[in-house]
């Protein structure tokens, strides 16, 4: 249990039942990151670090780095199916472009061939398109529920 002592540190009672405090003084900078959802989710849409807001995370226009440039958070955090996540928040995006296509075929004026043809291209960009911002706000959403460790920094794991 994690708990607030009179002081404002935190503590956590060990197993001999002893608080440990954690205060900014010994607490570990890189675990001292205790932000809100929403700021992590507006630094992702940025294409930044959840944990520190650091520079973009893009190593090319498709691509994500593997570590945070200015914290070295992994982003995959040390787990081989790990975005799974991600590729759950993507298809849920290309399922809404492609209702929203869907809905614009109601009208009549829309040609069919021009419809299924430019839907399906619509649909597909904004996939590939979205596929680095799903990978980061998978990442923020995962560290505000479950904080960064050591182990997250890790080189070697």
């Amino acid at each position: 249990m994690w708990g607030e002592d009179c002081c404002g540190g935190f503590f956590r009672p060990n197993r001999h039942w002893e608080a440990t405090i954690y205060t900014t003084e010994n607490t570990p900078e890189r675990l001292r990151n205790n932000l809100r959802l929403t700021t992590k989710l507006l630094r992702a849409a940025r294409l930044r670090c959840p944990h520190c807001g650091g520079k973009s995370l893009r190593a090319s226009p498709l691509q994500l780095k593997a570590r945070c440039p200015a914290c070295h958070l992994r982003l995959d955090r040390g787990e081989p199916d790990y975005f799974l996540g991600s590729y759950t928040i993507n298809l849920v995006g290309a399922l809404v472009v492609g209702v929203a296509v869907a809905v614009a075929g109601l009208s009549e004026r829309v040609p069919r061939p021009l419809l299924y043809a430019g839907g399906i291209a619509l649909i597909v960009g904004f996939a590939v398109w979205f596929h680095p911002f799903s990978r980061v706000v998978w990442l923020a959403a995962d560290l505000a529920f479950r904080p960064a460790t050591e182990k997250d920094f890790a080189e070697d794991a």
